[in-house]
């Protein structure tokens, strides 16, 4: 019987295969051929060949799958070092365009320091708050903002 929805003819066992064997061997009225499990048992050249290349299959499915898992590590190992080196040449040129601003700003300081002594040079005078130019002088700052006030609200006579 063929399964819904599957195409073809169905798929027999194995033991399909085996007991089809030895039925034909009974009619002809020859000895049943041995199972796999006995003739190996018994030590069948043929068996043992048989045997010998399914482990060896097994082995080289295995092995495929350790080498497919191992591409797979490789690829997202190099991946990695490439989002690594990207990361890392952001980084230098960064530091590079860094270190150039950080030069500018040592020789901005420096020219402001050499201008300074020169000031403090030619003039040795210490600065008060008398003859500091910030300094306000009159009305304080409250009295300041009221006195146009006070000017527009009074009519000129």
């Amino acid at each position: 019987m063929t399964v819904p929805g599957k195409g073809g003819r169905p798929r027999k066992s194995r033991s399909d295969a085996d007991r089809v064997r030895a039925y034909r061997a009974r009619q002809r009225g020859e000895e049943e051929p041995p199972t796999i499990d006995v003739a190996l048992d018994q030590g069948d050249e043929v068996a043992l060949a048989w045997e010998s290349v399914r482990q060896l299959t097994a082995t080289v499915k295995e092995q495929r799958a350790a080498i497919a898992s191992l591409r797979a590590e490789v690829r997202e190992s190099q991946q990695e070092v490439e989002r690594t080196r990207t990361r890392v040449s952001w980084i230098e040129a960064d530091n590079v365009q860094l270190r150039s601003e950080l030069e500018d700003v040592r020789d901005g300081r420096d020219a402001l320091r050499v201008e300074l002594d020169e000031v403090r040079a030619t003039s040795r005078a210490p600065i008060t708050p008398e003859t500091h130019p910030s300094t306000p002088t009159g009305m304080n700052r409250a009295r300041r903002r009221r006195a146009p006030r006070a000017r527009r609200s009074k009519p000129d006579a």
